[in-house]
């Protein structure tokens, strides 16, 4: 028979934790212009966040620099 114990319910759960951010994988192509993206599935100070200003270029929100992208290029946006 299950053992039915409390404590124990919560260990295997799908949960994430605290303060987790959750990413979708999209490619280039596929985000908007003026949507927010990142290259990294992480919250870390390294993950620069970018902004999509044409068909190719994003914009580092950090340091105004426009790079180019290709449009199949896998990038991240938070959900």
């Amino acid at each position: 028979m299950a053992e039915n114990n409390p404590m124990k319910d919560n260990l295997w759960t799908d949960t994430p934790p605290s303060g987790h951010t959750e990413f979708d994988t999209l490619m280039f192509d596929e985000i908007e212009e003026g949507d927010l993206f990142w290259l990294e599935q992480s919250n870390r100070d390294s993950n620069q966040v970018y902004r999509k200003v044409s068909e190719f270029e994003g914009q580092d929100l950090r340091t105004r620099e426009i790079h180019q992208f290709g449009q199949r290029q896998t990038v991240y946006q938070k959900t």
